[in-house]
């Protein structure tokens, strides 16, 4: 009777070994699953955040070198990211025109100073050619640093 209890005992001992072997295999496979699946899904949001703010970086570039972003609209991503690539765009635009009204500032004060010099110029010649009268050589040497203050001006 002992050794018929023994030999039970060592058989069921003999399954338990196998089927903890057995559920160590699958549980050992289904780790190795879970960790390619989770390196898979890692690797797919990196893209993902990664993509745009590449897209991000390009458009500051181009920003930096003065380029248009006319392709900045095709600019996919996360709802964040989009919202910083619409205030890039947002920016470009604001920039544009800042420096447009920049160039109109000076086309517009090129005008104005224009006609005062062109007088001024006018004045300095009309002393230089003596038209008011003989200069004392201290007037003389005020007519042209006149004249020529007005054509460094003028150039």
């Amino acid at each position: 009777m002992v050794q018929a209890t023994r030999a039970v005992v060592y058989s069921r001992g003999q399954q338990l070994q196998q089927e903890i072997a057995e559920r160590g295999q699958f549980f050992g496979w289904q780790a190795l699953v879970l960790f390619l699946l989770s390196l898979a899904l890692v690797l797919l949001f990196t893209r993902m955040i990664i993509g745009p703010v590449k897209g991000i970086e390009r458009m500051i570039n181009q920003l930096g070198a003065g380029k248009s972003l006319d392709d900045a609209a095709l600019f996919t991503g996360p709802r964040e990211l989009r919202s910083v690539g619409k205030r890039i765009i947002w920016l470009s635009e604001r920039l544009a025109w800042l420096e447009s009204q920049r160039h109109q500032f000076l086309r517009h004060l090129s005008h104005e100073l224009k006609t005062p010099l062109a007088s001024m110029r006018e004045g300095t010649e009309l002393l230089a050619d003596r038209v008011a009268g003989p200069l004392t050589p201290e007037q003389q040497e005020i007519v042209e640093i006149l004249d020529s203050s007005s054509r460094n001006l003028q150039s």
